[in-house]
């Protein structure tokens, strides 16, 4: 039966490995199999164009459909990504060049990109209600998100996750090539990258961000084609390598957080302790690593639980696939991609660099204390020594829920060393609530949260 299922997908090279190198998978599993993904699971992982590991639990196997809810969102990201190269639109377009009304209403400033980014300032307290109306079209959702749904915030300055941002700009990308986005998603890339399961459970008002069923073999197939920089299985360039590029790279500027469904600083599939997990375009960059400047890995992942991931320093992409809850299933596929990662070594860095005694140049930018806090909080930094410049150009702004700037505690030239700045309140008129401070030296830039009780 096994060779049957595998034989089904055809552009998978099974190769040879040792049964006991995936056994920690295996246990992971098969001991999950029923507290975290309702009894049913498969596991899939590709290194280069073969494939390196498959399991199948409880029933389902590579052609199981199931809906895969916000992993939905890289397949649209692809879907932008083709459309941008084919100059309909750019990525830093206004979604007012394209939804007149989005303009009348003073909410059509923020671009494709803040749109799939989850930075355009959007509330998402429409999204309920008319996402998932399936008696609307997508011009009618549209509309009534732009109508009543409030911007929030100034686009860009900061991040909220919410489907209804995905859909103003799939509705965009109607408007600007006179298809609807059902057919653009077949045509740009679903029937380019064979993805026969995968389609919208919803036609006439497609939830781009969260409306699509797939399976497992459809799901690796869009890995592999993220993995191979823009191309199918067939070595046709779908989309640029260039524009791929735009998966892996921070659309958020660091902005702060307000609402994220990443865990913060998850346990596993994090070596660098990230405490902060940004965004693409539909995807989460899981693994950046902060001394290289370097991208290593992105993802996509669900509400019911299937998980993608793309990871160009070991040539390795995934899929755990199952139909739960993302809250049940995340720390126990966060380990399953952990050991992925840990039994193949890392190629993407040069190896020839000539290494010297100092330390690799680490930025820190410490909790304040105490927090929540009244009437002040002591933030704390530190700038690492750095044998390229001996002063640092260093800021430390303090933002409000809404993005806006309220203080700037730090703007001049430090030289390496602890430093520490005290957020005053009580002179100022700021109101009990969530604050964002951010600490920017040269390239590096970090954002934590601070709470004010008054």
């Amino acid at each position: 039966m096994k060779k049957t299922i595998l034989s089904s997908i055809l552009f998978l090279t099974v190769v040879t490995t040792k049964a006991q190198t995936f056994s920690t998978i295996d246990s992971l599993l098969i001991n999950n199999l029923n507290k975290k993904y309702n009894g049913s699971v498969v596991a899939m992982v590709m290194q280069n164009d073969s494939l390196i590991y498959y399991k199948a639990l409880g029933g389902y196997d590579s052609t199981t459909v199931k809906a895969i809810a916000s992993l939905t969102k890289t397949f649209s990201g692809a879907v932008i990504l083709r459309l941008a190269q084919e100059g309909y639109f750019s990525l830093d377009d206004s979604i007012g060049k394209f939804i007149p009304y989005a303009t009348r209403l003073g909410k059509g400033s923020s671009t494709i990109r803040q749109n799939f980014s989850h930075t355009a300032g959007w509330d998402g307290i429409t999204g309920n209600k008319y996402l998932t109306d399936p008696t609307l079209s997508m011009e009618q959702c549209v509309d009534s998100i732009i109508t009543y749904d409030p911007i929030i915030y100034t686009p860009g300055k900061m991040f909220k996750y919410t489907g209804v941002s995905m859909q103003v700009a799939a509705r965009a990308a109607e408007l600007a090539t006179g298809e609807t986005w059902n057919n653009l998603w077949t045509n740009k890339i679903k029937i380019p990258l064979g993805l026969n399961a995968t389609q919208f459970g919803v036609i006439n008002n497609p939830r781009a961000a969260g409306g699509l069923v797939s399976s497992p073999a459809d799901i690796i197939r869009l890995a592999r084609f993220i993995l191979n920089n823009g191309k199918n299985t067939d070595g046709v360039q779908v989309v640029n390598s260039v524009l791929m590029q735009e998966m892996w790279k921070d659309q958020t500027n660091k902005a702060p957080v307000i609402a994220t469904p990443y865990p913060v600083n998850p346990p596993y599939n994090n070596p660098y302790n990230a405490d902060t997990i940004r965004y693409g375009i539909g995807t989460w960059l899981d693994i950046y690593n902060p001394v290289e400047n370097y991208q290593e890995q992105i993802s996509g992942g669900g509400a019911f639980g299937s998980i993608m991931w793309i990871n160009r320093c070991n040539k390795t992409c995934g899929v755990v696939f199952t139909y739960s809850t993302f809250s049940k299933v995340c720390e126990t596929t966060f380990q399953v991609i952990d050991v992925v990662n840990k039994i193949f070594p890392k190629n993407c860095y040069a190896t020839s660099v000539n290494e010297t005694e100092s330390q690799p140049t680490t930025y820190q930018l410490y909790q304040n204390y105490p927090n929540p806090f009244n009437p002040e909080t002591t933030i704390e930094y530190e700038i690492p020594s750095n044998e390229k410049a001996e002063m640092i150009k260093v800021t430390l702004k303090v933002y409000d829920a809404l993005g806006r700037e309220v203080a700037t505690l730090v703007d001049e030239y430090k030289r390496p060393g602890k430093y520490s700045s005290t957020f005053y309140t009580l002179r100022s008129t700021l109101p009990s609530g969530v604050y964002f401070y951010q600490l920017t030296a040269g390239k590096f830039s970090q954002v934590r949260k601070a709470v004010l009780i008054r």
